[in-house]
């Protein structure tokens, strides 16, 4: 939302921009008159039955939207439906395999590849190995799969893009819990926060910060060291990440100890 935000006051300023993620985590928030409205997905998912009026939509990182299970992805469908325009945006729309095309063609083209996945599913691809639970493209008809996605599709290269730099940096913006907040608020106003029978205290400027980082991570460590969990609204974000970037390989940086076990537990099991 942030990046849109930013790019929008840049590149088009003389549109009056909406964003919808902050008005409606607000109570009684009400919606300016504008031009453009910018919305996550997690918000999208609750709130798609109380936006109206709008003739386009903008999918970014559609990847998000390649499981056909999804409460996400069945939000989408049937609120662009009623949309005359749609694009998507991805660099990796089917990061793990071709079947994840079905649900993302689904919203910008609904007869392109049928509006049931799973006919879609039986016509492009076959199961194999135990249980039947592997499915992949019939080799026969992937050219057939290929000139359909080709029809709906453009693709932009890193050499057709002269001034797209060697490296990308995406901040992603991590909204924490209240109950997250509130302990964040509370540590940076007193440097000092009661848990239950527990005290966690700042000593100096340093440490403060130190525990601030904590705190943002979604937990913190005690005077003992153990750990005190609050939220894992950070993990959560790093999650949906890694499932966007797909079937590569990844190197995660991370400060604490319990970042590194609980990224670890949740990449396992």
């Amino acid at each position: 939302v942030n990046a849109w935000m930013s790019d929008l006051s840049r590149f088009a300023p003389e549109l009056n921009v909406a964003n919808l993620w902050e008005i409606q985590r607000k109570p009684n928030g009400k919606t300016p008159p504008h031009d453009v409205a910018i919305i996550n997905y997690e918000r999208f998912r609750t709130a798609w039955t109380k936006l109206s009026g709008y003739e386009m939509v903008l999918i970014d990182e559609s990847s998000a939207c390649k499981d056909h299970r999804s409460q996400i992805t069945k939000a989408i469908i049937r609120y662009t439906d009623k949309i005359p325009n749609v694009y998507l945006f991805s660099g990796t729309p089917a990061p793990n395999n071709p079947m994840e095309y079905w649900s993302q063609m689904r919203i910008i083209s609904p007869h392109l590849l049928g509006r049931s996945y799973y006919s879609f599913r039986n016509k492009y691809c076959y199961s194999t190995g135990y249980g039947g639970y592997t499915w992949l493209m019939r080799n026969e008809l992937k050219p057939q799969f290929l000139e359909k996605i080709g029809e709906k599709s453009r693709v932009v290269r890193k050499e057709d893009v002269l001034d797209l730099p060697e490296r990308t940096f995406n901040i992603r913006t991590v909204y924490l819990t209240e109950k997250e907040e509130s302990a964040y608020r509370k540590m940076e106003k007193d440097m000092i926060l009661e848990v239950g029978d527990q005290e966690v205290l700042s000593a100096n400027a340093a440490v403060k910060i130190m525990k601030l980082r904590q705190f943002t991570s979604g937990f913190v460590y005690d005077s003992e060291g153990k750990t005190i969990e609050f939220g894992k609204s950070k993990l959560n974000e790093l999650i949906d990440l890694l499932k966007e970037i797909g079937n590569h390989q990844v190197l995660i940086w991370y400060q604490f100890r319990q970042e590194g076990d609980w990224i670890i537990d949740s990449l396992t099991n």
